[in-house]
């Protein structure tokens, strides 16, 4: 037996894992921007609905997101859904208009979270679509 194959890695594990640090990653980097928001004091932005935007942008944004950590853990465990399976689809539609929502309402924004809202919906939003081209 060649020792060489023995040791191969199934085909496709090695994108799926770094797809799966990279949600992880901006999954953390949201939290993180979560804790830190809510321990400072200085909350207040003049106007203040865009202070709200920024805020309302990150949260849509973080659910989003948190909707394709969901997806990758299922897929990890159960190997994901067949091809154009509805919930999945449906997941999908739902992630990608929460992505350009909280990007809008990012630009809108003001504050300490318009920068998070900005990154965490520009990535959800390059995950959805890389999500969908491979459907």
């Amino acid at each position: 037996m060649n020792p060489i194959a023995a040791m191969a890695v199934p085909a496709g594990l090695i994108p799926f894992l770094c797809f799966g640090l990279l949600i992880l990653g901006v999954a953390t980097f949201a939290v993180f921007r979560w804790l830190q928001w809510s321990r400072n004091n200085r909350k207040a932005v003049e106007p203040q609905w865009r202070g709200e935007s920024a805020r309302f942008g990150f949260a849509v944004s973080t659910l989003s997101l948190f909707g394709a950590v969901g997806l990758w853990i299922h897929a990890l465990f159960t190997g994901g859904f067949p091809y154009y399976h509805p919930v999945l689809l449906l997941i999908l539609r739902i992630g990608l208009w929460a992505a350009l929502v909280g990007f809008v309402s990012g630009l809108m924004g003001k504050g300490q979270l318009r920068l998070p809202a900005i990154v965490c919906s520009v990535v959800c939003f390059v995950i959805w679509l890389s999500e969908a081209m491979a459907q």
